[in-house]
């Protein structure tokens, strides 16, 4: 006799204050769905319920949208997209440590986060969403992207910023330039901070826990 049995990943938990949905394509991996309100989020790379551990991979829409407690999140290498309106509005929002291995950002994932002083895209990040990092207020944030081809975004993804300087490698200027969109930001400049790109990166896999290195030195 034949029996199929299909597996439910569909299942929500909460660890240590922050809440967490399993994922639809892998049972070994979760997204973020929420949290409690504190001054400073860190997201961990993985996290262990009832004896299983997960990776943690994305963000999910709306997670933490419309706060006004928490001031800085971090978010780790192993989150690789944050899903649309995943810290929308939040108003005191100043810093967000971003991580190689985010490649998609969603649209107005961080959309009228007025007090963002910084806003640093690593090397990985391919697609960014339509207003993601919008604003009506100028505050002078500093914005650097760090992807040698420049991720593809929309005419408005960072509205009311591009009266900013846009920092990339220095090797890069020409190619952000001449990019569609990335090209109305008023000045771009090659930053010397960023002048040394990794060339032997190496990625490894224990436990499920991806880890990136580089040998290049002073890279990025």
């Amino acid at each position: 006799m034949l029996i199929c049995v299909e597996k439910v990943f569909a299942q929500d938990f909460e660890v240590d204050g922050l809440s967490y949905r399993v994922s639809e394509e892998s049972w070994q991996e979760v997204k973020v769905i929420g949290g409690d309100l504190k001054e400073i989020i860190e997201i961990p790379e993985a996290v262990t319920y009832e004896g299983v551990t997960y990776m943690v991979t994305s963000i999910g829409e709306h997670a933490f949208s419309g706060r006004e407690e928490t001031k800085k999140y971090i978010i780790p290498h192993t989150v690789r997209s944050i899903d649309s309106f995943a810290f929308y509005d939040n108003y005191y929002l100043q810093e967000v440590e971003f991580n190689d291995g985010l490649q998609t950002i969603g649209e107005w994932a961080f959309g009228y986060n007025y007090a963002l002083k910084e806003i640093r895209l690593p090397g990985t990040v391919r697609l960014i969403g339509e207003g993601a990092f919008c604003t009506n207020e100028t505050n002078g944030a500093t914005i650097s992207c760090l992807a040698a081809t420049p991720p593809t975004i929309e005419h408005n993804t960072f509205e009311g910023r591009t009266d900013s300087t846009l920092h990339v490698m220095v090797s890069d200027v020409k190619t952000y330039q001449d990019a569609e969109h990335w090209k109305e930001f008023s000045e771009i400049i090659g930053d010397k901070m960023y002048k040394n790109r990794c060339k032997t990166p190496s990625i490894t896999c224990d436990n499920d826990i991806f880890t990136f290195s580089c040998k290049t030195e002073n890279s990025v």
